[in-house]
């Protein structure tokens, strides 16, 4: 079971912490899943879409349509963790990943 992350901060070290993770050396693939509206991620960490869960599956009943998920797990994160992110504040941290990466 994950634990709820509703702290904004602690929101913005995870996902800062995703980025780094998968690296420079990941991250067009990451935009060509998200592009094609598919999670992407490596080892303990992983942003999800709706349509990427299964309806049995805790995540699903958490998200609405228009949102993702991040997932971190041990030992990525001190304990499971997850919270969910509005398609419009992902996006608009994407476009910040994006003029960091070039």
């Amino acid at each position: 079971m994950y634990k709820l992350i509703s702290i904004k901060e602690e929101k913005n070290i995870l996902l800062n912490d995703y980025y780094a993770n998968i690296g420079d050396e990941r991250f067009l693939e990451f935009l060509e899943e998200v592009r094609n509206r598919t999670g992407f991620g490596l080892e303990c960490m992983r942003i999800l879409f709706k349509s990427d869960l299964e309806e049995w599956e805790e995540e699903y009943s958490y998200l609405q349509e228009k949102e993702v998920v991040l997932l971190a797990e041990f030992p990525a994160a001190k304990e499971d963790s997850m919270f969910k992110i509005s398609f419009e504040d992902f996006f608009e941290n994407i476009k910040n990943q994006t003029e960091k990466y070039l």
